[in-house]
């Protein structure tokens, strides 16, 4: 119950999690402790949490107790607070993997959006170009050419293109980033 998470994994979760129940079942976040200075109970807290038990179960009966008792009520905040700390990141983990798995997928993609983009590009240049001549025909120009190929190319446009707003994954990865850098150290 003294040692901080290190593992930074789901079952690292489960375990911080597990240990803070386990640190408040001891019932001492309960207690108004307002009297003793937080240097003091600082002091006591980390003790118990860098002695041996035999070396707390040495001292003096009213110094043991109130070390234990400062243990009891501090500890039970201090694993929340990891276990929180763990989760977040685990979950930026996730966030990460998930946003380089994105990116590895789009990369793969876009030669196929190229190409549909280049055959699209060719169509509109025909219709556009026979528009601006006077004596052009769009539906002449429209027949010469197999129309099957552009529809096939809209699609791919369709099936791949992005919103260029869509920059959620950015947003994500750029908030966690900036907010990660503050608590990582903490937990290792």
């Amino acid at each position: 119950m003294r040692r901080s998470p290190r593992d930074i994994s789901a079952r690292g979760v489960g375990n911080a999690l597990e240990r803070y129940e386990s640190l408040n079942a001891l019932g001492g976040s309960g207690r108004d402790l307002s009297s003793i200075p937080p240097g003091r109970l600082q002091v006591l807290v980390r003790f118990a949490k860098a002695a041996r038990a035999q070396a707390v179960a040495d001292l003096a009966g009213n110094r043991r107790l109130a070390t234990l008792v400062a243990f009891a009520s501090v500890m039970p905040q201090v694993a929340a607070d990891e276990a929180i700390e763990v989760f977040d990141l685990v979950m930026g983990d996730v966030i990460r993997s998930s946003a380089a798995k994105m990116t590895k997928k789009r990369l793969r993609t876009l030669k196929d959006l190229d190409a549909a983009a280049i055959l699209l590009r060719t169509a509109w240049l025909t219709v556009s170009g026979t528009a601006a001549d006077p004596d052009g025909d769009i539906r002449a120009a429209l027949d010469a050419i197999d129309v099957a190929p552009f529809h096939a190319a809209a699609e791919v446009v369709k099936e791949l293109a992005q919103e260029p707003d869509d920059g959620s994954e950015q947003m994500l990865a750029a908030r966690y980033v900036g907010s990660r850098g503050s608590c990582h150290g903490a937990v290792q």
